[in-house]
């Protein structure tokens, strides 16, 4: 918990946001042929960030180090790690999407804000948020994933 309460505050700039989505995709899965149920499953953060190509690298370094623990990093699991960014959604689409799902080992909802103070709320609210930005991400990854632009 100590990591997750030194979380930074997220970016604010006029330039265009990107969403992002990081998966935990077993080897060998056919992203094709996922539910949305299924997808939901894989997601175990998503969040919003400014200029996310540019700070994919640091990004990753960062995962690495800060959310270990949350990720199976076992290679007899044989799961890989994916981000995947989606642009152009509107501001309350990614903020529903950002405050969405953060699963931690136990599979429990810990998408904690910069104050360390949980966002369980906002989920149990309304949990229609989850399914419908989902559909938005699924949709774009189907999208991705036949333009070839995802390599596993």
């Amino acid at each position: 918990m100590e990591k997750l309460k030194k979380a930074r505050t997220r970016k604010t700039s006029n330039n265009k946001q990107s969403t992002y989505i990081l998966l935990d995709v077993p080897t060998g899965a056919k992203l094709d042929q996922l539910s949305l149920a299924e997808f939901k499953k894989l997601i175990f953060y998503v969040g919003v960030s400014c200029r996310m190509k540019l700070r994919l690298n640091d990004y990753a370094s960062k995962t690495r180090r800060d959310m270990a623990q949350y990720i199976p990093l076992d290679p007899k699991s044989k799961t890989k790690v994916v981000a995947i960014h989606l642009d152009d959604l509107h501001s309350n689409q990614a903020l529903g999407l950002e405050y969405a799902i953060m699963f931690d080992m136990r599979c429990e909802l810990t998408n904690v804000d910069d104050s360390g103070q949980a966002n369980q709320v906002m989920y149990l609210r309304d949990p229609d948020i989850v399914t419908r930005i989902s559909k938005l991400a699924l949709n774009e990854l189907f999208a991705k994933v036949s333009s070839n632009v995802l390599s596993f």
